[in-house]
Formats: C-alpha cells, structure tokens, sequence
C-alpha cells in the first residue's frame, strides 16, 4: 500500500489537495480575526467563530472538493482505463486513507493556529488549549465519512453530483445540528459534537452552562456513531468500485 499511496500524493501535486491543508485553514483562521472584533466588538468570540464557520462549510465542502478532483483527475487523464492493471480495493482504498491524511492536517492546523493565536490576543486566563485539540479531533473524525461518500457519489455518477450531495447535506445538517434527532443527518453531527467542547451553539451563539445542548455525555456515542460509519463505508465503498469496474 506504501507505493500506492506515494503514487496518489504524486498524482495530487500542484492540484488543490496539496494546498487543501494549508492555504484553506489560514484563511479561515485569520479571517475570524477582524470579525470577531467588528462584528461582535469581543476578541473572545474569536474561538467559538471558527469553530463556528470551519465545520459549517469550509471543512466538509474541502473535503467534498477533494473528493471531486480525486476522481476528476483520474477522468482528465484516462488512468481509468488501467484500474484492472492495479489491485482495485487497494487502489480505493488508498484514495480514502491519503485524503483523510489531508483533512488531519487540515484540522491539526487550525488547532495549532487558534492556539497560537488566542495566546497573543487573549488574557491567559481565557486561553483554551485541550478544548481546542479535543474539537478539532472531534471534526475529524466526524467528517471523515464524506471522504469515501464523495468518491463514491463522483465515480458512480459525475464528479458534480458529489458536491451537491454534500451542500445539501450540509444545509440540511446545520438544521438539525441543534434538534433532538441531530443524528439523522451525518453532516450535522461535527456541529453538535463540539457544541458542549467549544461551549458555541451551532447557530455561533454562545452555550449557556443550563442549556440543553450543554451535554458532553453524547461526544462518545456521536464518535462512536462517526467511526462505525466511516468504517462502513471504508469497507464496502472499494468493494462497490472495484466490483464496478470489473464488470465493464
């Protein structure tokens, strides 16, 4: 699998899955800045904005993004002409593990960065740093899931199909993010498990310590519910492929 997945890093360079990591979490971060002065007047509301806006929007559509130009690439260039040359559940597989490195770095910085940044602007008594890492952790693993949704959606149908699959999901996740039945829709589940780490409501408001959403007791199942679905379609996603494509 080592080769593979050297030969799909190679293949993304100088596409946006190698600037994914970087160049979408700065931004993100950054822009949160002048916003959270200007807007709500309170450098405090620094955090909870981009634990507001990364998993709302720009988290799962880079994720679907990277998704479509996994497929996308391999459309543009014909090698899908030679997937029987290659061991073809390795192959999907090996998409799956390498874009799911990607969005770990990608959340990996947005945490190194909001920490590093709420200990320059802060008073130390406001910094939190384990809730940070703890959330970002949380969004990872939640998200993980449309990784192998989306490449499935983008090989079986077209590469944009898979995107409004998942702006739908997303829009239809930050409803019920903060409903009783947060769990039916997985696109919200990143929202309202950080909701009692981050101490931000899904809608940006800030949690009250009475509030019913307040209850960290439900990050356990909520994860446990992300794996088990990652899990799922980790398996079943490249069998659905590779099965496919033999019966061209």
């Amino acid at each position: 699998m080592k080769n593979y997945i050297a030969a799909e890093y190679i293949k993304g360079k100088r596409s946006f899955s190698h600037f994914f990591f970087i160049f979408f979490p700065l931004p993100v971060v950054l822009i949160c800045i002048p916003f959270s002065q200007f807007m709500y007047f309170d450098i405090n509301f620094f955090v909870p904005l981009i634990y507001n806006w990364w998993p709302t929007l720009f988290l799962p559509m880079g994720l679907a993004v990277l998704g479509y130009q996994s497929i996308q690439r391999e459309n543009e260039s014909h090698t899908q002409n030679y997937y029987y040359l290659l061991k073809q559940n390795m192959f999907w597989q090996t998409k799956v593990i390498t874009l799911s490195g990607y969005s770990l770095m990608a959340n990996s910085l947005v945490s190194f960065l909001t920490i590093l940044l709420e200990c320059i602007m802060y008073d130390s008594s406001n910094v939190i740093i384990l809730n940070v890492i703890s959330a970002s952790l949380v969004l990872w693993i939640t998200t993980l899931f449309i990784i192998p949704l989306s490449i499935l959606l983008a090989q079986l149908t077209t590469p944009i199909f898979s995107i409004l699959v998942n702006l739908l999901g997303i829009i239809a996740g930050i409803f019920t993010a903060g409903e009783n039945y947060w769990f039916v829709i997985p696109w919200g589940w990143s929202l309202r498990l950080i909701t009692p780490i981050i101490k931000t409501k899904p809608n940006g408001t800030l949690l009250q310590e009475s509030d019913p959403l307040n209850t960290p007791s439900i990050v356990y199942a909520g994860l446990g519910l992300a794996i088990f679905c990652f899990c799922i379609l980790y398996i079943n996603v490249p069998l659905i492929l590779s099965r496919t494509r033999r019966s061209d």
